[in-house]
């Protein structure tokens, strides 16, 4: 993958559709480039399934994970405990394996008719004589 990386003017970043949709936001990345710098975030936006493949696949390179420097029980209040995304090595690689396996396609299908559409007819029962929903504010 060859990126062009592009940045933002400091009055558009994500940090301004806090109480608002992104998806205008996330366009305008688009139109910038793959891989964009949100200087108000302080952070890369990556607007495309194969610049973000290749960031995941060639992370040391590209950009420093900086909550794997900090101490274990700051990780956790920060990133919710250990995860995926902070594991290195061969436990992230298994951990990855099996979560490529557990949500593989033909998995998914499996779960579908047997779990996934009915616990979703359920949640979507609770509301529907209501004839609408605000589904943030009114989950449980």
């Amino acid at each position: 993958m060859t990126a062009a990386f592009a940045s933002t003017p400091a009055s558009d970043s994500l940090a301004g559709t806090a109480n608002a949709l992104p998806y205008d936001y996330y366009e305008r990345m688009r139109a910038l480039g793959e891989v964009v710098w949100d200087k108000g975030m302080n952070a890369w936006v990556v607007t495309s399934i194969d610049a973000a493949r290749h960031v995941l696949r060639n992370d040391k390179v590209l950009f420093n994970h900086s909550l794997q420097e900090l101490d274990r029980e700051m990780v956790g209040v920060i990133a919710g405990g250990e995860n995926i995304v902070m594991m290195t090595g061969e436990r992230h690689t298994k951990m990855h394996q099996w979560f490529i396996k557990a949500l593989s396609p033909p998995t998914i299908e499996k779960w579908r008719g047997a779990l996934i559409r009915p616990v979703a007819a359920h949640l979507v029962d609770r509301f529907a004589s209501k004839g609408r929903a605000e589904l943030v504010d009114g989950w449980p």
